[in-house]
């Protein structure tokens, strides 16, 4: 059975991204640990949307998505899709245009440590919660990927966390031991989970996310979250202190990355999405960005009004724009999709987009023109979504 792996939006600022605009959780100095608030006191230091307390809306900027995707989808109707079948990987490594088995299943988890599943995308079941009004805090899950029958999510406050489940029911709760916050995870093609986060970390797991090695040294910047495709992980976030700015650095096996690569300007988030052999990004400004290994970028031809971010479902990448969505099958050539409907979704899944809201819901829709409200507990915010199929 080919391995499901999760394809993640990422905050991306590079090449040529403005620089970071300082912001609650970006005025970050000293050490994993050292982080303090304005009486000196260590406080966690919180991904983009996330402000420090439960009424922040995290939509627009969260690093979360999964790139679910049906390969008999025509690029620019995205009602053609077949409601049996959701795209291979749900954390990007391997081919997104590969059928995923049909027993695949969606978790979604969040603020207050809160998690639920779906078997179709419209009916979500197995909810639960530590605290339905969380903050950013030690209890907040900020991602979740999936490979070789685990679901894995991370997150934490100031110091980060990893539980796993086989089936997005029984959960084990598998480390606290991580000397920052984690943003995101992905599955490379030989299994091996990657994971990013504050203050410049990044590990890896060969062991299914039970325990985390090779950690990276501190420097002044964070990994808002991290995609995988072409045999690559592309981890993406921004700096801070005296110099704020967009960040990108990529690895083949966990150990190794690329020299991080720094843009300058004014930052104030982005995103990103992998599918049909290709990571799309999109800037602050809008414009959006293409590249095959993500060092090398080229600017699309389009750039999205408002504050949204790209996914990759139904075989073709999607944003949405203030009048309406832009599609395209290879990051570079765009054309628009009317609606009046527009939002965010962060995966396509047995043949419907699932978006999150903030109070937390969830909402489906099969054209991104007309939406349902599938799940709605209310209280902070869902994060992130992933998809695979249960192991035992």
């Amino acid at each position: 059975m080919p391995r499901s792996t999760l394809c993640a939006l990422a905050l991306l600022t590079w090449p040529l991204l403005p620089a970071c605009a300082a912001d609650a959780d970006d005025d970050d100095t000293g050490a994993p640990g050292t982080v303090t608030d304005a009486s000196g006191d260590p406080v966690e230091t919180a991904s983009d949307g996330d402000t420090g307390s439960s009424g922040a809306d995290p939509s627009s900027t969260a690093g979360t998505s999964v790139s679910t995707t049906d390969p008999t989808a025509t690029a620019t109707d995205p009602t053609a899709g077949d409601s049996s079948s959701a795209g291979d990987d749900s954390s990007g490594a391997g081919d997104d245009t590969a059928s995923v088995d049909p027993d695949a299943i969606a978790v979604a988890v969040g603020y207050g440590t809160r998690r639920v599943r779906s078997v179709d995308g419209l009916t979500w079941t197995d909810f639960v919660e530590v605290n339905p009004n969380g903050g950013d805090d030690d209890d907040l899950l900020r991602g979740i990927g999936y490979g070789d029958g685990f679901f894995v999510a991370v997150g934490g406050g100031g110091a980060g966390f990893s539980m796993r489940s086989t089936d997005g029911i029984t959960w084990t709760d598998e480390n606290h031991t991580l000397g920052s916050f984690l943003s995101d995870v992905v599955v490379l093609d030989d299994g091996t989970f990657v994971a990013v986060g504050g203050n410049g970390l990044r590990v890896r797991s060969v062991d299914g996310g039970v325990t985390w090695i090779d950690p990276s040294e501190y420097f002044a910047g964070h990994h808002r979250a991290i995609a995988a495709g072409n045999g690559v992980a592309v981890a993406v976030g921004h700096t801070y202190g005296d110099s704020n700015g967009g960040l990108v650095t990529t690895t083949a096996d966990g150990v190794t990355w690329t020299e991080l690569q720094i843009g300058g300007g004014a930052y104030s988030g982005g995103s990103i999405a992998f599918g049909n052999g290709t990571f799309v990004a999109r800037d602050d400004t809008g414009q959006l960005r293409a590249s095959d290994d993500g060092v090398a970028w080229t600017d699309a031809d389009v750039s999205a009004s408002g504050d949204h971010r790209p996914v990759f479902g139904d075989d073709a990448f999607w944003i949405g724009s203030d009048d309406g969505y832009w599609t395209s099958a290879d990051g570079l050539q765009w054309t628009p999709y009317a609606s009046d409907q527009v939002r965010d979704p962060v995966m396509w899944f047995h043949g419907q987009y699932l978006a999150l809201g903030w109070p937390a819901s969830i909402a489906a829709s099969s054209d991104l023109t007309a939406w349902q409200t599938v799940f709605e507990p209310g209280g902070s915010g869902l994060t992130d979504i992933a998809i695979g199929v249960p192991g035992t």
